[in-house]
């Protein structure tokens, strides 16, 4: 009876700490195409930011030469204005049009201090713009040294947990159905966790004293308990089962 429970406590132990070791690696599976996704975001960020540096570059050039138009406009009138004061025939209309050229001259004076304005915003836009575009291209080489990097790893991982679980189904074809369907039922009802130390009379699952008879038990191995307080299956961490 005895070696038939040790057998199946190294098993158990064996099993838990499989199970442990696929659910990190599964978390670090799921967690690698996050870290990249992570950095190709961070990256669409910086080109969008590119891309919104362009357009308002863009749209500053176009209020530029808008602008100029206006003046060219506006000094046309003026020229038509000047051209029409030796016409005039009374001291009102030849003040009018005194008004008008004078009026022109403050829309040109207004229109040529909004272009030095748009001209030093494209002067900025085109200062950020260039550092967004370097920035792209070093947030390009990252991320594809990133994800080479992180391509790789996910092959590892994967690797390691086609091993890890064909050695899963080499431990549980050892267990009987009863004692498997126990196991499995209390990893899923305790967070990963069906097997639990027992060390100085407690239970490492829950906390929970154990009675010193069936510490006893636990310890030479007669018979296989669960914990009272967790349901867990216990085992005592001798050398025997540590080896």
């Amino acid at each position: 009876m005895r070696g038939s429970v040790t057998a199946e406590l190294r098993t158990i132990v064996e099993l838990q700490r499989t199970d442990l070791k696929l659910a990190e690696l599964r978390r670090a599976q799921a967690a690698l195409p996050r870290q990249v996704a992570a950095i190709r975001a961070g990256l669409e960020s910086t080109r969008a930011a590119v891309g919104q540096a362009q357009a308002d570059l863009e749209e500053y050039q176009k209020e530029g030469r808008a602008r100029e138009r206006q003046i060219d406009e506006v000094r046309e009138g003026q020229l038509k204005s000047k051209g029409r004061l030796m016409e005039v025939r009374t001291n009102e209309e030849y003040t009018a049009m005194l008004k008008e050229i004078e009026y022109a001259d403050e829309q040109i004076s207004r229109l040529e201090e909004e272009v030095l304005g748009l001209m030093e915003r494209v002067e900025v836009q085109q200062v950020a713009l260039k550092g967004f575009q370097e920035r792209v291209k070093v947030e390009e080489e990252r991320f594809a040294k990133e994800k080479g990097t992180k391509e790789e790893e996910l092959e590892r991982v994967e690797a390691l947990l086609r091993e890890q679980e064909a050695w899963r189904s080499e431990l549980t074809s050892r267990l009987s159905e009863d004692l498997l369907a126990s196991y499995d039922r209390i990893l899923a009802n305790k967070d990963g966790v069906a097997a639990a130390q027992v060390l100085d009379g407690v239970c490492q699952g829950c906390n929970q004293r154990i009675p010193p008879q069936t510490y006893i038990n636990i310890k030479n191995d007669e018979v296989l308990y669960f914990c009272q307080g967790c349901s867990r299956i216990l085992f005592h961490a001798d050398e025997g089962l540590e080896g």
